[in-house]
């Protein structure tokens, strides 16, 4: 039995169906085609952005040009070979396209939570691509008129009580390109006291030996917020940082960069926890801190390079 306002979703968690559209992926989750009734569109991937989409029912043929950043479309050319470009606020969101002459050819503006008046780019909201009624943010989907997304953080409650938030109910000055995150995690120390502090990268396509990354040659293993073959909340106390998504090869690419240089040990001025937010805050990020900072209770069990207790 199949309804209209039926939403179904492959192995993966991958919406492949809604509202009348349905919806391919690649193993990277990288969305393949959008198809609607008997016209399918079909996209072609860079890396994490779609470069190319291509209609042959409707003609469609169009060429992408991205910033250095994430979800920074700049331009496009079309089947026809004409070139616009795209003018965005500071969010991110398209809200001009202009031709070769500099004259605006088309424009857009959004409320709050992203819902778009006028414009049919297939870039919009905060950069990212439409999805039928709904903005595609990589790893789920986000429905502007709820403010939420549609199906639930992938890492459950270790993403917050609320499953479907969309930045962290702050859109006006956050936004989160892959409905994911890096997150700040504590456990004990190797020799008992205080708490070690590392970072964590939970997006799904991450190999698992370059998910977590902190100070110290024992860093590198841990868990994340949860434990291998075991369910959320099984591992390490973490906190979210907020409007991470979409910076995280920044910060773990900071991370990873100084864990190969030689630093003095020296807390509180030079420790793991100093580590960790010097990284988020390069990135132009509040760091959220470690629970249970350096010395305050214990946060966790010790926990090995092979994730057990």
């Amino acid at each position: 039995m199949t309804s209209p306002n039926m939403y179904t979703w492959d192995y993966a968690g991958r919406l492949t169906s809604a509202l009348g559209n349905s919806f391919t992926y690649d193993y990277l989750g990288r969305r393949t085609t959008s198809a609607v009734g008997n016209t399918t569109t079909r996209y072609i991937s860079f890396e994490q952005h779609t470069v190319s989409e291509r209609n042959t029912t409707l003609g469609v043929s169009t060429d992408y040009v991205f910033g250095p950043g994430i979800d920074e479309p700049l331009a496009k050319r079309t089947a026809d070979g004409a070139i616009s470009y795209y003018g965005a606020d500071g969010l991110g969101s398209v809200v001009l396209v202009t031709d070769a002459n500099a004259s605006v050819t088309g424009s857009a503006a959004y409320d709050p939570w992203g819902t778009r008046g006028g414009g049919s780019e297939l870039f919009g909201y905060t950069g990212r691509e439409s999805g039928g009624p709904f903005w595609f943010y990589r790893a789920r989907y986000y429905d502007s008129g709820s403010g939420r997304f549609i199906s639930e953080d992938p890492i459950g409650f270790d993403g917050g009580r609320n499953y479907y938030a969309y930045a962290n109910g702050n859109p006006v000055l956050l936004r989160d390109p892959f409905g994911l995150a890096v997150w700040i995690c504590s456990r004990k120390t190797v020799i008992g006291w205080g708490n070690h502090a590392y970072l964590w990268d939970d997006r799904r396509d991450t190999l698992p030996d370059q998910r977590s990354c902190g100070r110290g040659n024992n860093s590198g293993h841990e868990t994340g917020p949860q434990a291998p073959g075991m369910g959320p909340g099984s591992g390490d106390q973490c906190n979210k940082v907020a409007g991470s998504g979409g910076h995280e090869d920044d910060i773990m690419g900071c991370c990873r960069t100084n864990h190969d240089k030689t630093h003095f040990f020296l807390p509180p001025f030079n420790d793991c926890q100093t580590y960790v937010d010097d990284c988020v805050e390069k990135a132009n990020l509040k760091s959220p801190g470690a629970p249970g900072g350096r010395v305050g209770p214990p946060c966790c069990a010790i926990r090995t390079p092979g994730g057990r207790p």
